[in-house]
């Protein structure tokens, strides 16, 4: 701009020529003139889909409710229980800034061994009443012992060791109880009813509570009804719906704080 002024006066150049010589736009020019420092200003952030405070202090209050949790299930569950409808990206970095991500924590591990299942298969046996079941498992080191193997020749059992590698065998049983022991600590209670009442309600919650990954972190009893299709067009439109809202209070904000 200085260079143009000072040609203006030592030349007599109009403006534009000027411009010409020195390759720059005249729309540039003219708004560089228009402005009232030629300091770069920053832009501000388009922040009108920022999650509220409120939100925020939402998700990780959930967090905190759930603590074994992985950040992926909490989001759907809850989108499901309309306490804040965001998406898992928004959920992890939400819970990552307040240092509250968790990893899946395994309940400890329970010891188990020959004699201890030899002790509980005689019992059994014993309340069975002269009954012949099958004795199934998969090499593990508490079945394939002396032990055992005594109490299976004794009361002429039949011994079935599942093929290795071939989780069709008996996967789905393992992995049911991997998940029941896990949300239950091994903890059924101090008798038989208690221990049976407790494994009612898991099952409970496992079949119309519990959301399953592989099943969209939607229930069983969602697939089994034929449902996916609505919990998954319902989601959508809270979330939808919730970013709106979020727009707007956000731009009354702004506007209010201008």
């Amino acid at each position: 701009m200085q260079i143009v002024k000072q040609t203006k006066v030592r030349s007599g150049w109009p403006v534009s020529r000027t411009l010409a010589a020195l390759g720059v736009p005249r729309s540039v020019y003219y708004a560089w003139t228009a402005r009232a420092s030629l300091r770069d200003k920053v832009g501000k952030p388009c922040r009108a889909s920022e999650l509220l405070p409120e939100e925020r202090t939402a998700i990780c209050e959930f967090a905190l409710l759930f603590p074994k949790i992985g950040y992926r299930k909490l989001t759907w569950m809850m989108v499901d229980a309309q306490v804040v409808c965001v998406g898992e990206s928004t959920v992890y970095r939400t819970l990552s800034e307040a240092d509250l991500l968790s990893r899946w924590k395994r309940s400890a591990p329970f010891a188990l061994d020959g004699k201890s299942v030899s002790t509980e298969l005689q019992a059994a046996l014993e309340k069975a009443g002269g009954a012949k079941p099958r004795v199934v498992h998969d090499h593990g080191s508490e079945f394939v012992n002396r032990d055992v193997a005594a109490v299976v020749e004794v009361h002429n059992l039949i011994d079935i060791k599942t093929r290795p590698r071939h989780p069709e065998s008996n996967g789905i049983v393992e992995r049911f109880n991997g998940t029941v022991r896990d949300e239950s600590n091994n903890d059924y209670g101090d008798n038989y009813l208690q221990a049976e009442a407790t494994i009612a309600k898991l099952m409970h919650h496992y079949n119309h509570e519990r959301l399953h990954a592989t099943l969209g972190y939607m229930t069983p009893a969602t697939w089994h009804h034929g449902q996916a299709n609505q919990v998954r067009d319902e989601r959508a439109r809270r979330i939808a719906a919730a970013r709106a809202h979020r727009k707007t209070i956000n731009q009354q904000r702004f506007n209010q704080a201008a």
